[in-house]
C-alpha cells in the first residue's frame, strides 16, 4: 500500500516538475508576432519624432560641400533648377541598408534619375570621396555635418529619404526599414507622382476641373488571408470642364484598379474600383494615385484594414 502511495506521489511530483520546466523554458521566449509589431511601432515613433523636429527648419546650403556634382556648382543652383529626392547617408551607416536603397533608386524611372542626389554627413571630405569612388556612386553627392537636421539623422545611424526644393525645407521624410518593405514600395510610388515623367508629358493638354469624392479613405475591416475584397471610390466632377482620368497607380500587385476611361461631364461621377487581395497577415494601408486634369494632381485615395 505504501509503495503505491509513493509511486503516485512520485508520478505527481514528476508531472509537476515537467510542467514547471516547460513553463520556465517558454515564458521568456518572445512572441515573434508581438515583437514584430513592437519593432514596427518603435520605427513609426522614431520617424514621427524626426519629422516633428526637422519640420520648419530650413537648411543652410552654404554648409554643403560639392563632392561630385559636375552639372551644378552648388546645392543652391541644383535646387533652383528642380526639387531633389535625397538619400541621406550617415557617417556610421549600415552597408547593406545603403546598398539596398541605392539599388532601389537605380530602379526608379529614367525620367526621375536626374532629380536624385545623395547627402552625406561624414566628418572628412576625403572619406566621402573615397566612398564615392569605391562604390561608384553615380549621383551628385553633397556633404555637411554642421546642420542641426542632419545631426539628428546622423545619431539615428540609419539611411533616410526626403525631398528637398528651393524652399530649403526637408519634406516627405522616410526611414526605410526591412520591417516595413510594403511601406518602402509605397513611398517610392508616391515619390514617382511628385516628379515629372514621360507618361505625364504624353497627356494631352486639358483645362483643369474640380473634383469631390464621396470618401478619400476607406476602411475595409478584417480581410481573410488570400481573400479579395472590392470597394469603389466615386469622384464627382464639380468643375466646368470634362474630367479625364489619364492613369491610376497603385503601390503593389496586391491592389488592382479599374476606372472610367471616358471623359466625365460636369455633375457626373467617375468610378474608381479597387480590388485588394490580402497576401500577408497584419495591418495594411494602400495608397492609390489618380492622375487626372485637376489642379492638385494626382488625387490620393487610401484603403486600409487588417488581414487575418
Amino acid at each position: 500500500m505504501n509503495m503505491k502511495i509513493i509511486k503516485w506521489v512520485g508520478l505527481i511530483i514528476l508531472t509537476l516538475g515537467i510542467t514547471f520546466i516547460f513553463y520556465v523554458l517558454n515564458r521568456d521566449l518572445p512572441d515573434e508576432n508581438q515583437q514584430f509589431l513592437q519593432d514596427r511601432e518603435w520605427s513609426f515613433k522614431r520617424e514621427i519624432k524626426l519629422q516633428y523636429r526637422m519640420r520648419n527648419e530650413k537648411i543652410d546650403t552654404f554648409s554643403f560641400f560639392n563632392c561630385n556634382d559636375s552639372m551644378f556648382l552648388s546645392l543652391s543652383d541644383r535646387l533652383a533648377s528642380n526639387k531633389q529626392l535625397v538619400l541621406f547617408v550617415p557617417e556610421e551607416f549600415c552597408e547593406e541598408c545603403v546598398t539596398r536603397e541605392y539599388d532601389n533608386l537605380r530602379k526608379l524611372p529614367a525620367d526621375l534619375q536626374p532629380y536624385i542626389m545623395v547627402v552625406s554627413a561624414f566628418s572628412s571630405i576625403r572619406n566621402v570621396k573615397m566612398w564615392i569612388q569605391s562604390k561608384k556612386i553615380i549621383y551628385p553627392v553633397y556633404n555637411s555635418k554642421q546642420l542641426y537636421q542632419f545631426e539628428l539623422l546622423n545619431k539615428s545611424k540609419q539611411v533616410a529619404l526626403f525631398v528637398l526644393d528651393s524652399t530649403l525645407l526637408p519634406q516627405h521624410l522616410f526611414l526605410p526599414s526591412t520591417l516595413m518593405p510594403e511601406m518602402t514600395l509605397e513611398y517610392y510610388d508616391f515619390i514617382k507622382s511628385l516628379f515629372p515623367n514621360k507618361d505625364e508629358k504624353e497627356f494631352p493638354t486639358q483645362k483643369n476641373t474640380k473634383v469631390e469624392a464621396n470618401d478619400y479613405k476607406k476602411f475595409l475591416g478584417d480581410v481573410t488571408l488570400n481573400q479579395t475584397v472590392t470597394t469603389t471610390f466615386e469622384l464627382k466632377n464639380i468643375g466646368d470642364c470634362p474630367l479625364v482620368i489619364h492613369k491610376v497607380n497603385t503601390a503593389c500587385g496586391c491592389t488592382v484598379v479599374q476606372w472610367d476611361q471616358h471623359p466625365v461631364e460636369k455633375d457626373k461621377v467617375a468610378s474608381v474600383t479597387v480590388k485588394f487581395t490580402g497576401q500577408q497577415a497584419g495591418f495594411f494601408a494602400k495608397k492609390i494615385f489618380v492622375f487626372c486634369n485637376v489642379e492638385k494632381n494626382p488625387i490620393q485615395l487610401l484603403i486600409s484594414g487588417k488581414v487575418k
